[in-house]
């Protein structure tokens, strides 16, 4: 019995794991062969195999959105970080550039608006004592950041590495890690590969 691989080869499926809930393996596939070829569905000069051989039977316990929808896609694609990373500013350099805009606009005023000057040094002297209270807190805040930071980096790496070895079976619609032998729905599958973040 063979098994298909991006490219239309074919290698034997003896390397193929067995799913434990239906003890076959004739309908398993490889998580990461499955996202690769939703991407790209829609070029029609390409083959298919894997998404041909997912919908090809109807007697499967599981629904699967349309290949050509973005909810397939997002289904079996990798894990990946926060949705948004920012990189975080130091806090003196956030005030340095503060600092810098303020004097920009003292300077300018000082010709016409002299009578700002003192207004202005009154609410500024008292915010800068204020930070300089709190400096120390802000500084561990910020290296905290920095530190979740390149956690997040290397949990996701880790998260891609064992995604890479992950298959579906397309008949119970589960997830498996071959050397852990643990399975589990396809929807749990990215909590479980960030599940130590």
């Amino acid at each position: 019995m063979t098994h298909w691989v991006p490219g239309g080869n074919m290698t034997d499926t003896t390397e193929t794991p067995i799913c434990p809930e239906c003890q076959k393996n004739d309908r398993i596939y490889k998580v990461s062969q499955i996202y690769m070829e939703s991407l790209t569905v829609f070029n029609k000069k390409e083959d298919h195999p894997i998404l041909s051989a997912l919908f090809k039977d109807k007697d499967d316990n599981v629904e699967l959105p349309s290949p050509y929808s973005h909810d397939f896609m997002r289904m079996f694609a990798p894990p990946s970080g926060k949705n948004e990373m920012i990189r975080a500013l130091h806090p003196d350099l956030i005030v340095g550039f503060f600092t810098a805009a303020i004097l920009f606009l003292l300077y300018s005023a000082y010709d016409q608006q002299r009578s700002i000057i003192l207004p202005s040094m009154i609410v500024l002297v008292p915010a800068y004592v204020l930070y300089f209270i709190f400096r120390k807190g802000a500084i561990k805040k910020y290296k905290d950041n920095v530190a979740d930071s390149k956690g997040e980096v290397v949990s996701v790496e880790q998260a891609i590495a064992i995604w890479m070895k992950l298959y579906f079976c397309a008949r119970d619609g589960v997830v498996i890690e071959p050397e852990t032998g643990k399975i589990l729905p396809l929807d749990e599958m990215k909590r479980y590969l960030l599940r130590g973040k």
